[in-house]
């Protein structure tokens, strides 16, 4: 047992259940649980405010590198020392409100159901017994718990490490015996017998007889000075005194007694004397008669001990024996009284006393045993050392013995020089009618019901000697288990008497738990009776996959990417199926619309992509989603949308009609774009040549990576004018266009008047106009060739900024020119840009 302080709890609510002790003890078959408490608890079923909740955290193998995070190091507060534990098992107490008189026991390792284990309350306290068999090993167990109310946790215990279950003693045996058993007296001399009671247990009255031969023996009226009774109540405050009532006849002895006080009186626990008798022997005959402890002058029962809630305590006797005569024997069973009930056994000790010098051997034998009954001896033959002996009687009805009362007779037999000595005890044999029972069982050991959909089983009640009443039925789910909604189509079940009823179960499973396997207890009680069957429930599904994943597109590509659908946990079924929702610029189909799975099967899809040549890069995501009946799942799918952008330094390039001109060209990888692009120029007039170069770029992942090429444009007598020129930039199905302007610039040369007549010493002039086409506004330079003998010629100016503008060529005569027509020419030059005007000089007399 482990102790915990008082006052330790660490809640906030007006209700602060306070942990005083937890013990934990096991044997043989189960491990008992024990909490108590400084204040009175409730059933979690109640649901008072002093219900008590909380789990029981169970370290089996007692080792902290194994199992669970235990539940106390979850809810303590801070500044606790760590738990100590590591949980193989946890025990619910919260089960309890959904499970009367029953505690769950789950895997702490996995989260599954185990099994229930009862649960009792007293006013300050609850035991819970695990069956050995649920958790396995032999109770040698750590363990802890936490516990609080339905609001918020308020105790744990032990406040650090843990506490470790100890060895179930087991309570002994309460037992009425005579002190002396054996007992002789002369003729007409008398003798002294006490009652002893063995391990009574709040003892607070008692009945006792005591039967013998009247014509052997006479009593005098018993004492009860100095027994049990008497000495608890000169000590015990509360007690009043002791109500005694004394018997004697012929035969037998009597002494009634209980305590006086109220009820709170715990009664006496322990041994010691509970009266004497003095007895009388006759003056005339000898022989030997038992000295019964009954329960009336008749000889029947073995005493009556009472609690001081009325309870009978149950205990065995042992009888005496006076003789005295020659050498004899006394046979008594104990207990001399036993009640089985039909195809069950009992066990009882018979024991064999030597008297006025008896020895040696003893042979046993036994008679009036009922049919379908069998009664055997451990040893059919024993020996007499110190006067006694003893050997194990055992006892087994068969399942169509008769009920009722028999006496079987134990016959002791011994030679005592020539004669044989001969005498009989007697064992009183019940036998108990079967209880009423019913079993449980269920149509399928386990059923697959897919998420989101539901499925029944058919549960039988099968009532057993003659069972006739209802029955409820509960389905005990797990602490960590889906969500599962179940019901009875009838509840409570009442079976026929020895015949059967069944109702169906039926389990709706929701559409978002997953796949797994999930134990189901199914519970039925009717009284005190509670019996359990077992389900497992396998809730199937299936599950869609896409790969790669992200998958990459680019625009104008088309791709076909692959979706598995799978079977989970033994699905069976058709799969509709369907993608939502398709992006904008994205057209999606499938192979096919739906596949048909059977357990632990899978279908491939093909799933083609076509991403619009005008997308934008970036992600997207897409849907394929399943459908079979309720059962619903989905598989995703990103889209990658990969690109490149293009663009140029400069969108507007003007070059002279016999020039050149240069931009660079600029390409950027959008969303991870990897990859050629080719490049080319299209749209170039005649006269005018534009290259790119490189031609071709390879492109790196990566949002922020760029490179560039350059635009070459030549001119070679081209015609003044704007053009488009278009820069395509490809790779596979992705093509993007971007548009440069092209302004090709010129300008042109014209005189006014173009013909000049003159005579020798005459001066004239014309006007040469440049005029600028398509925004031509380079410095222009003016020369005149062709001058005849005789004639000069000046041009003002000679050279003309902004390319455009009017010169003055003027001519001049001398005394003798060459006379006739001649062709005087006016070049104008721009860089590589030459044109010429013509003038017609015509020299006369």
């Amino acid at each position: 047992m482990s102790s915990d302080p008082q006052g330790d709890t660490f809640g906030h609510g007006s209700v602060q259940l306070d942990i005083s002790s937890i013990d934990a003890q096991f044997n043989k078959t189960r491990l008992d649980f024990k909490t108590s408490f400084y204040s009175p608890i409730l059933p979690p079923h109640v649901n008072a405010p002093n219900s008590v909740v909380g789990f029981i955290d169970v370290d089996s193998d007692r080792n902290l590198s194994t199992g669970a995070l235990s539940l106390i190091d979850i809810y303590k507060p801070p500044g606790y020392p760590p738990s100590g534990l590591r949980d193989e098992y946890v025990i619910s107490i919260f089960f309890e409100a959904g499970s009367l008189g029953n505690a769950g026991v789950f895997n702490a390792i996995t989260g599954s159901f185990i099994g229930t284990a009862p649960i009792t309350f007293t006013p300050n306290s609850y035991t819970i017994s695990v069956p050995l068999g649920l958790i396995g090993g032999n109770g040698l167990v750590n363990y802890g718990t936490v516990i609080g109310t339905f609001l918020e946790p308020t105790d744990l215990a032990p406040n650090s490490c843990c506490a470790t279950s100890e060895l179930m003693v087991p309570p002994p045996k309460t037992i009425l015996s005579l002190t002396p058993t054996v007992n002789t007296a002369p003729k007409g001399g008398a003798f002294q017998t006490s009652i002893q009671v063995t391990n009574a247990s709040a003892l607070y009255s008692f009945d006792i007889f005591l039967t013998f031969d009247p014509t052997l023996l006479a009593a005098s009226a018993p004492s009860d000075t100095g027994n049990v009774l008497r000495n608890y109540c000169s000590l015990t405050p509360g007690c009043l005194g002791v109500n005694s009532q004394l018997a004697s006849g012929p035969g037998f002895v009597e002494m009634k007694e209980s305590l006086i006080g109220n009820f709170s009186l715990a009664g006496f626990t322990g041994s010691g004397p509970v009266f004497s008798a003095t007895f009388t022997v006759a003056k005339s005959g000898i022989g030997t008669t038992p000295i019964r402890i009954t329960s009336s002058s008749t000889g029947v029962g073995d005493g009556i001990l009472v609690t001081s809630t009325g309870s009978q305590i149950q205990h065995s006797s042992e009888d005496g024996v006076f003789s005295d005569g020659g050498p004899d024997m006394f046979v008594t069973a104990v207990p001399d009284e036993l009640s089985i009930i039909v195809n069950s056994s009992d066990t009882s000790t018979l024991r064999v006393y030597g008297l006025n010098g008896l020895t040696g051997p003893v042979s046993l034998a036994l008679s009036g045993i009922p049919l379908k009954v069998n009664a055997v001896l451990n040893q059919t033959t024993v020996s007499l050392t110190n006067s006694t002996a003893s050997t194990n009687l055992a006892i087994t009805v068969g399942a169509t013995a008769i009920p009722g009362n028999y006496t079987i007779s134990i016959i002791g037999s011994a030679a005592v020089k020539s004669k044989i000595v001969t005498e009989t005890g007697s064992l009183q044999l019940t036998i108990l009618p079967p209880v009423p029972d019913f079993s449980i069982s269920v149509s399928q050991s386990s059923i697959n019901i897919p998420s989101g959909s539901s499925g029944s089983v058919q549960v039988t009640i099968q009532s057993i000697h003659g069972f006739q009443l209802p029955v409820d039925l509960t389905v005990l789910l797990p602490i960590f288990g889906p969500g599962l909604t179940t019901s009875f189509s009838v509840n409570p079940v009442t079976p026929p008497t020895n015949g059967q009823a069944s109702t169906t179960l039926t389990l709706l499973v929701n559409a978002l738990d997953f796949p797994q396997t999930v134990p189901l207890e199914i519970s039925a009680t009717s009284g005190s009776i509670t019996h359990t069957t077992s389900l497992s429930l396998q809730i199937s599904s299936f599950f869609i996959f896409t790969q790669p994943f992200p998958l990459m597109i680019r625009p104008g590509e088309t791709v076909v990417t692959f979706a598995q659908i799978v079977s989970v946990n033994g699905f069976s079924g058709t799969v509709q199926l369907g993608i939502v929702p398709v992006p904008a610029g994205v057209t999606a189909t499938l192979s096919t619309n739906s596949v048909t799975l059977t357990n632990s099967t899978s279908a491939s899809v093909a799933l083609t992509l076509t991403a619009s040549p005008t997308i934008t890069a970036g992600n997207v995501v897409l849907f394929i989603t399943g459908t079979s009946g309720n059962t619903f799942n989905t598989g995703f799918l990103q889209l990658q949308i990969t690109d490149f952008s293009l663009a140029a330094g400069q969108v507007d390039l003007t070059v002279p009609a016999t020039g050149s001109a240069t931009s660079s060209i600029f390409l950027s990888s959008l969303n991870g774009f990897t990859g050629f692009v080719n490049l080319q120029v299209t749209g170039a007039p005649s006269g005018v040549s534009a290259t790119i170069a490189p031609s071709s770029i390879v492109l790196s992942s990566g949002n922020s990576t760029s490179t560039s090429a350059t635009l070459t444009v030549n001119a070679s007598g081209a015609t003044a004018g704007n053009y488009d020129l278009t820069i395509t930039g490809s790779s596979g199905p992705t093509v993007h266009k971007l548009t440069v302007k092209l302004h090709v610039t010129d300008f042109t040369v014209t005189s006014s008047p173009s013909t000049l007549t003159l005579s020798p010493r005459q001066v004239s002039s014309t006007t040469v106009t440049i005029t600028s086409l398509n925004g031509f506004a380079q410095p222009v330079t003016l020369t005149v060739s062709g001058l005849p003998i005789g004639v000069t010629a000046a041009l003002t100016p000679s050279s003309l900024a902004g390319g455009a503008g009017v010169s003055t060529l003027t001519l001049t005569l001398g005394n003798k020119p060459a006379l006739g027509t001649f062709v005087i020419t006016v070049t104008a030059t721009s860089g590589m840009i030459v044109h010429t005007s013509a003038i017609t000089l015509i020299i006369a007399k």
